[in-house]
């Protein structure tokens, strides 16, 4: 099941980024060839800001590419897996 699948232009390549189980997954949207993947936890402006906090999975809630006054933004908000 994914969390978010989200379509944009980054660094020139139009990109699909797929978040899913804390984890995130980019592709070459016209290519389909794969680019990256890895833990949430794993990218520092993850693990610094919205998934600081978590003691379980931090996975996305929504991933959103948004251009704000002029500059290029990766808008995200979060949710947790609690797991006992």
């Amino acid at each position: 099941m994914f969390d978010t699948r989200t379509f944009a232009t980054i660094q020139g390549v139009y990109t699909e980024s797929i978040t899913a189980g804390g984890r995130y997954w980019d592709y070459d949207a016209n290519s389909g060839a794969f680019l990256r993947s890895g833990n949430l936890r794993d990218v520092s402006r993850y693990a610094n800001g919205p998934c600081q906090r978590f003691i379980g999975t931090c996975s996305l809630g929504t991933r959103t590419y948004l251009t704000i006054n002029g500059v290029y933004t990766e808008s995200i908000t979060t949710w947790q897996t609690w797991s006992e």
